[in-house]
């Protein structure tokens, strides 16, 4: 049994560090909204998933991630120049690799949606096309091995993900190939680990 549960964890582990060693590819950030929009409103994301609480955690990730990034500031709608707005449309998981008794032993979450950003004069007119976006998130669901975290931890990990996925669509207006099919490397806040041994997320 112990012999067994080795060679399992150390394919999910090989999986899960080549998903991290990908994050590490450089992306290409320019930005492209008008140099009038310096400072957003994001109000809380509409959540349309079965899946309670995203709205939430992800919403605290993006205006963190947003303030951090630093190319916008994160105000009032009274000061803002533009408002955020998210939709989450979808929210799957399923296991993404089995043992020999079917148990899951790395877990995969995708989360679609869409982000809208309105300019804030009368009329509200929309700045680009709506962007659409995917991520899946896979990580060590395995309870037997010691990297195991509990969902709790993992769902603040898929906000970092989310959130700065997120940032890069909005700046580049959802236009840039560079978005597409690329691993984004988390940076989880509250002094949650780095996910290159745990956890790793596409989006598209």
């Amino acid at each position: 049994m112990t012999a067994r549960i080795s060679r399992y964890f150390a394919f999910s582990m090989l999986l899960l560090m080549f998903g991290g060693m990908i994050a590490c590819s450089p992306l290409v950030r320019e930005r492209t909204l008008p140099p009038s929009i310096r400072s957003v409103y994001i109000p809380m994301i509409i959540n349309r998933t079965q899946e309670p609480g995203l709205e939430e955690e992800l919403t605290e990730a993006l205006q963190w991630e947003v303030m951090a990034d630093g190319r916008l500031n994160v105000v009032s709608k009274k000061h803002a120049d533009a408002t955020i707005e998210v939709i989450l449309t979808g929210f799957n998981d399923y296991p993404f690799n089995l043992d020999d008794n079917d148990f899951g032993v790395v877990k995969v979450w995708e989360l679609r949606g869409m982000i809208y950003v309105y300019e804030n004069v009368p009329g509200r007119p929309i700045v680009g096309e709506p962007r659409d976006f995917t991520l899946e998130y896979g990580f060590n669901d395995d309870p037997r091995t010691t990297t195991f975290d509990p969902e709790p931890r993992q769902k603040e990990k898929l906000a970092d993900l989310f959130a700065k996925t997120a940032v890069l669509e909005i700046l580049l207006g959802g236009d840039d190939e560079e978005l597409e099919d690329k691993v984004i490397r988390t940076n989880p806040r509250r002094s949650i680990p780095d996910t290159d041994e745990d956890g790793f997320g596409i989006s598209s």
